[in-house]
């Protein structure tokens, strides 16, 4: 395991597999729902993604699991971006919190999972101003 322990990761996919059986059933329920729904299987199925990648653990090189985690992360972004579309568009749809505030998060979520998902999956997981070929030389298993 890299990041969290064994336990953790099979939580997180247990979890996240359980609210996106409850955007499906949302979905399903209340078709009016959808964009709500979909908000949350792509939330949750992307918690499911990161789940599984960590118990993968170290089977992986550094860049390539990097890139996973980029590739898995976007999704939670646009997911976030969608929960944010949501709130503008109707503020009574989430009535936990004031609209601007859902709409604040969400569109936080969207700019650090999307657009830190697409530099994970662009650079790979190499620190600015690292040489890409000494990173990926040091970074082999």
């Amino acid at each position: 395991m890299s990041g969290v322990g064994r336990g953790r990761a099979i939580a997180m996919v247990v979890i996240g597999t359980i609210f996106v059986a409850l955007g499906v059933l949302i979905w399903f329920v209340d078709p009016q729902s959808w964009p709500l729904a979909a908000a949350a299987v792509l939330f949750f199925g992307a918690c499911v993604g990161v789940g599984v990648l960590e118990l993968l653990g170290g089977r992986v090189s550094t860049v390539v699991r990097a890139r996973m985690m980029g590739l898995i992360s976007m999704p939670m972004g646009l997911g976030c971006g969608a929960l944010a579309l949501i709130a503008w568009d109707d503020p009574r749809v989430i009535d936990r919190a004031p609209p601007a505030v859902t709409v604040a998060f969400g569109l936080i979520g969207l700019v650090f999972f999307g657009g830190g998902g697409l530099l994970l999956l662009i650079r790979g997981g190499r620190p600015f101003g690292v040489d890409r070929a000494d990173y990926r030389r040091r970074n082999r298993r």
